[in-house]
């Protein structure tokens, strides 16, 4: 995702493109798209476009705070399997994270089970379920 700015340069603000074309047009137009045009929002951490446009920069943009606060979402860390990004987070408090919120669900799981009185199963649990 591009920050308003930059895409009102590339389409009108309802237009959706698909990559292809969003290149294509940034090509057309002359518009510099650069890691400073990302938005900072979980999917451009977890879809890796801040990885790729880090990789033409020598050092972190200047909203790397914002960028470091989104990395530590659960739904970011488990889809980039805990390997963030080195200017974000390190792989260990990734991976602190990510056992704290599997522990958080586990004692979800087990309040609801003695809520209801009855032990919950999951189709992965390794008893069969009828």
């Amino acid at each position: 995702m591009l920050r308003d700015e930059v895409w009102s340069k590339l389409a009108d603000a309802r237009e959706l493109l698909c990559i292809d074309c969003m290149w294509r047009r940034q090509h057309e137009r002359h518009v510099s798209i650069t890691i400073d045009s990302l938005k900072p929002c979980p999917i451009n951490l977890a879809r890796f476009w801040f990885d790729l446009f880090a990789l033409h920069e020598n050092a972190p943009p200047e909203n790397i705070a914002e960028w470091r606060a989104i990395a530590r979402d659960i739904g970011v860390i488990c889809k980039r399997g805990c390997q963030p990004h080195p200017w974000l987070i390190e792989r260990a408090e990734a991976e602190a994270i990510r056992a704290a919120y599997s522990q958080w669900l586990d004692d979800q799981w087990r309040a609801q089970e003695r809520a209801r009185g009855v032990q919950l199963r999951l189709p992965m649990d390794d008893e069969a379920v009828p």
